[in-house]
């Protein structure tokens, strides 16, 4: 698995002010990779959000969208 992570300079924790970071984890699962985003605080370390804010993407070469698993 990876992970990378994005600044948004702009966009403020709303519990201590700090910057805000764009999570993203990939993990390859046959022919098919997910891609799992959230964000997070870079002060607090953890999601800012009183509700989870992740979401997952499933990127499968060649499958219909219809057909894409998740």
């Amino acid at each position: 698995m990876v992970e990378a992570q994005l600044e948004l300079r702009t966009v403020r924790c709303p519990r201590c002010a700090g910057e805000l970071v764009i999570r993203i984890a990939a993990e390859e699962r046959g022919r098919s990779v997910f891609l799992t985003l959230d964000t997070a605080c870079a002060s607090c370390g953890v999601s800012p959000w009183t509700e989870p804010d992740e979401r997952t993407v499933v990127f499968t070469p060649g499958a219909p969208i219809a057909q894409a698993p998740g």
